[in-house]
């Protein structure tokens, strides 16, 4: 995108702009703020905005105004806009809104990440559509040339001194030679796939999104049956191996992809027969001819880490240096971290084994073992979806205990390992009441190996919960923990948030993780 580009930011009150312009600073994006309407309308005239970030009431000029303004003006009519307000919902304000063509209305206070993920599709979305239409204007500019040069009538060729060589033919391209070579064609009508530019991580990518047509033909064409997983967490800071074998059939004869999103696409063999990585178009990898039967795709991709919270997180404790990962796989997520027939109905079953620094953990969606030289195996999984996977490690500070003869354990970063153990008892205890009243109310025993809890470090988003573990975000500042209500510190969330009952539990898995 170009790097004039730029994200707006418009309230009357500097603590929203700071508080905004921390939640937004992760996504790398120029950011420049403004205190009134007016003064928006003036940045945004000046050009160079790719988004608009508004305070729906302000003094003088109301948010809803400045975008009836710009509705009005033809360069700043397709900017996207993200409306805010902090007077709940109001159906009169809705429709003015979205009649207006208002990307979305937000309710304050915001969700990070929710806010993030908004305005990363929005900003990018716009970039690109800029980039198409400068990409038309150039071909439309190379056709009118082409046509204004048929226009000209041919210069007759100049007579050869020898009058034994044929006439020549007439210097230029006439009319019907223009139309034999190169036909013309409607620049208005040519498909154009619509591929993203560099994003933060530094990556290109295509817009490839998965339809719901696309979804169900991949479904009755396929059954994927394993996946073995291997990953290499010791190969640098930005990224780390990746090795995927899936092991799926077809129903019958036909053509299908599979999904990734590599920082590079090393190798693809399926059925032993090599596959060529540039086929790579976006995130998706074609499957063609393939034939109705048994089948192995093995995928080899160095991935890239993020530091905003998708695929394979990666976070440095400030406080001593020590770092972790973590992964957050949800939505298409999943493709940053291995290959995978990336839709929740494809369950499957999944082997894991990672390798890591000496002193790491390695938590996984079944119990781990660590078998040497770093090495990390975790047990097979039953058939889960693919975003359910989960992966921590690091030098985790850890509390293990049984109850019912199921293994417990909490985990955090080792910053922390004094909280923890101060607080580890009445977290295992409120734990331990949860489980007993799950099996109060359910017949079937909880079906897992294990169940941890991994207080994550820098967590974007809010307590989630996969098969085997569970991530609870834990700020990532090395300010004093705020204090919880009865005085104490909670260093496991952040200054808004702290664990209840309700972030111990678990989804189906063999094992049961939360955090929150």
């Amino acid at each position: 995108m170009p790097s004039e580009s730029r994200i707006l930011i418009v309230d009357d009150h500097k603590d929203t702009l700071y508080a905004l312009e921390s939640a937004l600073a992760p996504l790398g994006y120029q950011l420049s703020r403004a205190t009134s309407g007016d003064e928006a309308l003036k940045q945004v005239l000046r050009g160079q905005v790719g988004l608009l970030l508004l305070d729906v009431r302000m003094p003088g000029v109301s948010g809803l105004e400045v975008v009836r303004y710009m509705r009005r003006v033809e360069q700043t009519q397709h900017i996207p806009v993200i409306l805010l307000t902090g007077f709940g919902a109001d159906q009169e304000l809705t429709t003015a809104a979205f009649g207006l063509g208002v990307a979305d209305l937000v309710m304050k206070p915001v969700d990070p990440w929710a806010l993030r993920t908004k305005v990363r599709y929005l900003f990018d979305a716009h970039q690109r559509h800029l980039a198409l239409e400068r990409e038309v204007r150039r071909l439309r500019a190379v056709v009118r040339e082409h046509t204004e040069t048929d226009a000209h009538p041919a210069r007759p060729a100049l007579p050869h001194p020898d009058t034994r060589v044929p006439p020549q033919r007439p210097l230029g391209r006439t009319p019907g030679n223009w139309k034999k070579t190169a036909p013309r064609t409607d620049i208005g009508r040519i498909p154009i796939r619509l591929c993203a530019l560099p994003v933060p991580s530094g990556s290109m990518s295509c817009m490839s999104v998965l339809t719901r047509d696309e979804a169900q033909t991949r479904a009755e064409l396929l059954d994927v049956h394993r996946y073995t997983i291997e990953l290499d967490l010791t190969t640098g800071e930005e990224t780390f191996d990746s090795r995927t074998l899936i092991r799926f059939s077809a129903r019958a004869d036909g053509d299908t992809f599979v999904e990734v999103r590599p920082a590079e696409l090393r190798s693809v063999t399926l059925d032993g027969h090599p596959l060529d990585p540039e086929a790579l178009e976006g995130n998706r990898l074609p499957l063609k001819n393939l034939t109705a039967g048994e089948h192995e795709l093995r995928v080899h991709a160095h991935m890239r880490y993020s530091r905003t919270g998708e695929g394979m997180h990666r976070f440095t404790d400030p406080t001593d240096g020590e770092t972790y990962v973590y992964t957050q796989l949800f939505m298409e997520d999943v493709q940053r971290v291995f290959a995978a027939f990336d839709q929740p109905d494809l369950k499957a079953v999944f082997e894991l084994s990672v390798k890591a620094p000496e002193a790491w953990t390695v938590l996984a969606n079944g119990i781990t073992e660590h078998t040497g030289d770093g090495l990390w195996t975790a047990a097979a999984t039953p058939r889960i979806s693919t975003y359910l996977v989960a992966v921590a490690a690091g030098p985790w500070h850890s509390v293990r205990t049984e109850h019912r003869g199921l293994p417990f354990g909490l985990h955090c970063r080792r910053s922390l390992a004094p909280y923890l153990d101060d607080d580890a008892d009445e977290l295992l205890d409120v734990t331990r009441a949860c489980f007993d009243r799950y099996h109060e109310k359910f017949d079937e025993p909880y079906p897992f190996d294990s169940y941890d809890q991994a207080f994550v470090p820098s967590s974007t988003r809010a307590p989630w919960r996969t098969p085997d573990w569970s991530p609870s975000g834990t700020s990532s500042s090395t300010a004093p923990p705020s204090p919880t209500p009865s005085g104490r510190p909670a260093p496991w969330s952040s200054p808004t948030r702290w664990p209840t009952c309700g972030s111990a539990t678990s989804s189906p898995s063999s094992g049961g993780t939360t955090s929150g």
